[in-house]
């Protein structure tokens, strides 16, 4: 009885985490990318590293992130890859919003692009979800013995839906939480 539920439980999640993860790092890469220079402030504002290290710091960033996609897209060994570096990118970036936080740092996230929101407890939030769902999407490649079927192009279709409506949740969560927790 657990067998086939389990399976189940294991065609979709994964792949909707997966498209959660490729659509969060395409908008989070896509929004630096539009204005680097404003990436690169960020990186010196969080006075995490010595400030001459932000412009390298930035372009291994943005390469990583645009990694994260190409690998999870292209499927079969590279997925795992990708969603490993993925894995790690949202822990330094859970990190360094942390230390922000702790230290009373005022800065901007920007981490879906140039953005005037103060770094707040809601950012660290979005990022563990974000964490929490790269690691779901690793669970096959752990499980053995578990028969997974294809999605039909209607369950694909689905997953994407649902996929995208979380992540615009996910990125727009410290704004959410402004509206309805006003100050």
């Amino acid at each position: 009885m657990l067998q086939p539920l389990l399976a189940l439980a294991l065609t979709y999640l994964p792949v909707y985490c997966q498209v959660a993860v490729v659509l969060g790092f395409s908008l989070s890469f896509a929004g630096k990318v539009r204005n680097v220079p404003a990436f690169v402030r960020t990186i010196t504002s969080f006075r995490v590293l010595p400030a001459r290290h932000s412009g390298l710091l930035a372009a291994l960033f943005l390469c990583a992130e645009f990694a994260v996609v190409l690998l999870v897209l292209l499927g079969s060994t590279f997925t795992l890859a990708g969603l490993a570096l993925a894995a790690l990118l949202l822990v330094i970036f859970t990190v360094a919003l942390i230390l922000v936080l702790v230290r009373g740092v005022d800065a901007s996230c920007n981490c879906f692009g140039a953005s005037d929101d103060k770094i707040s407890p809601y950012h660290i939030l979005r990022n563990l979800l974000f964490l929490t769902g790269t690691l779901l999407a690793m669970v096959p490649f752990f499980v053995a013995g578990v028969q997974y079927r294809a999605l039909t192009p209607p369950e694909w279709l689905l997953t994407w839906l649902m996929a995208i409506v979380s992540v615009a949740i996910l990125t727009n969560l410290p704004h959410i939480a402004r509206v309805l927790r006003p100050d």
